[in-house]
């Protein structure tokens, strides 16, 4: 395959093109708002589907959709505009996609019994779910598709929870061990084998890594995966993402920095302005996150370039975590980690609920930065966080 790249560094516009025999097909394929995670998902088409209640019709809705998508390259393909190898990869895309849509249908009502706001019958919604995998099985082929890891983890799920042995109760508990990690490999070992095991526990422990989280468990893991797959190409690549995970619990066997402070009896601490009272400071840079929060912990390599901000400034940091009390460990050892500066709580209750009456009816999205005088009273509701650090800076200044 020969590509042409031509890249305008001074183009506002299409600065970068890449050009191929399947350049019409390519971008046919951009203008698909479910091409990826990143823009859709199974979940979103499931939606359109959340209240009908006769199976056949939605099978045929799914089918009539993919029929209208594939259509239009099969149209370039006649007229020699795509290659076969192309339509075939979009053919696979494109059905692995519907069929993940039609088992996020099955699993909605299965989630919805529970409440009895289910619309279609355990009868019916286990046999759509059923079905989806049968039309589009698990098999290598899935493996070119971008949705494979979600359409595993999809198919696991349903053959977990229609397994005659499943507890709901058991799986509860296996949680709070902190092994659900180890649970849900082990299922991927009792439904999957060969390349589409190995390919998906790669990918499962990744994708986990990813999240940032440190469970200690994803490194025993990696090191089970090594040890079966010995020559696997995987490897490297979850490496990159495992390594943070040795780091952070080698971080966790010294000491926390003095300049790292967990504000005495925070847990008392009822209201913002409570606790920007207790620091006695001119002005305050209130960053409200949790540990389960991924675009918090993105801001965090961000944070020495603030520190040194806020100094100038004369401004104090403040955060606010609203993680629950599970998470509470888990709370002491990322701020360890992350090296954050400033004065720490994690908010009760109370503070939870006069944070949600100061955000008003925006959703209480986190991160959350705001700048406050020294009795808690709100200069700015609003501040960009330290990675848009020369906005910010003009912000605070203002």
């Amino acid at each position: 395959m020969e590509y042409t790249i031509t890249i305008k560094p001074k183009s506002k516009e299409n600065g970068f093109q890449i050009e191929s025999n399947n350049t019409k097909a390519q971008q046919l394929y951009n203008q698909n708002a479910n091409r990826s995670m990143l823009t859709g998902h199974f979940e979103i088409i499931a939606r359109d589907y959340a209240k009908d209640s006769i199976p056949s019709e939605i099978r045929q809705k799914l089918k009539e959709d993919i029929e209208e998508e594939l259509a239009q390259y099969k149209a370039l393909l006649d007229s020699n505009k795509i290659s076969e190898d192309f339509y075939n990869l979009v053919s696979i895309d494109r059905s692995y996609f519907y069929a993940g849509a039609q088992s996020s249908i099955a699993f909605l009502n299965y989630l919805l019994e529970e409440r009895e706001q289910n619309i279609l019958n355990e009868e019916q919604y286990t046999g759509l779910w059923a079905d989806a995998f049968q039309t589009a099985p698990v098999s290598e082929k899935l493996m070119r598709s971008p949705w494979f890891f979600y359409y595993v983890q999809s198919y696991l799920r349903f053959k977990e929870s229609t397994d005659s042995d499943y507890d709901l109760q058991a799986l509860s508990e296996i949680g709070k061990r902190g092994k659900i990690h180890t649970h849900n490999i082990e299922m991927a070992k009792k439904y999957l084998s060969g390349k589409i095991l190995e390919y998906y526990y790669a990918a499962y422990i990744l994708y986990e890594a990813i999240n940032k989280n440190y469970e200690k468990e994803l490194l025993a893991l990696f090191e089970e995966f090594k040890n079966e797959y010995p020559s696997s190409p995987y490897t490297h690549f979850v490496e990159s993402e495992i390594i943070p995970i040795y780091s952070f619990h080698e971080k966790q066997k010294e000491e926390m920095s003095e300049t790292v402070r967990v504000m005495d009896g925070f847990e008392t601490i009822n209201s913002l302005q409570e606790a920007v009272g207790k620091l006695n400071a001119k002005k305050v840079y209130v960053d409200i996150w949790a540990t389960w929060c991924g675009p918090c912990k993105k801001e965090f390599k961000y944070y020495p370039e603030l520190h040194k901000l806020l100094k100038k400034e004369d401004i104090t940091m403040l955060y606010i975590s609203i993680d629950e009390d599970e998470r509470a460990e888990k709370w002491r050892e990322m701020m360890k980690y992350y090296q954050l500066d400033g004065y720490h709580i994690r908010a009760n209750d109370s503070l939870m609920k006069n944070l949600r009456r100061l955000r008003g009816q925006d959703s209480f999205g986190i991160p959350w930065h705001m700048l406050t005088d020294g009795s808690g009273n709100i200069l700015k509701k609003y501040v960009l966080g330290p990675s848009e650090i020369e906005m910010l800076k003009k912000q605070l200044q203002e």
